[in-house]
Parts: structure tokens; C-alpha cells; sequence
């Protein structure tokens, strides 16, 4: 008989897989809310006074 505690070998993940799945998911959380704080500030300062007219022609 098969001890309950062995899963499939087809489903068994690499060492480390779950460490890059919080990495990653930290990174996504890191990367949103960084998005959400500069969203934020600009429409707090105003569009207008973030992007004043003419801003592309200084590229």
C-alpha cells in the first residue's frame, strides 16, 4: 500500500517553486502599489500642473 503523505511524481513541484511564487507575487504587489502612490500624487497635484502644455516637445 502507498503511504497517503507521497503525492504523484507528475505533480511534484521543484525545490524552490514556492519561494518564486511569493517572489513573484510580491514584485506584482510592489509594482501596483507603486502604481496606486504615483497615480494618486498626480491627480492630487492636478494634470495640468504635472504635464504643463508642451511637455512631449521637451523629448
Amino acid at each position: 500500500m502507498r503511504p497517503s503523505h507521497t503525492s504523484n511524481p507528475r505533480e511534484a513541484k521543484p525545490p524552490g517553486a514556492a519561494e518564486h511564487l511569493v517572489r513573484r507575487r510580491q514584485i506584482r504587489g510592489l509594482l501596483t502599489l507603486a502604481l496606486a502612490a504615483i497615480l494618486f500624487a498626480i491627480l492630487r497635484a492636478g494634470i495640468h500642473r504635472v504635464f504643463t502644455v508642451g511637455w512631449w516637445r521637451l523629448w
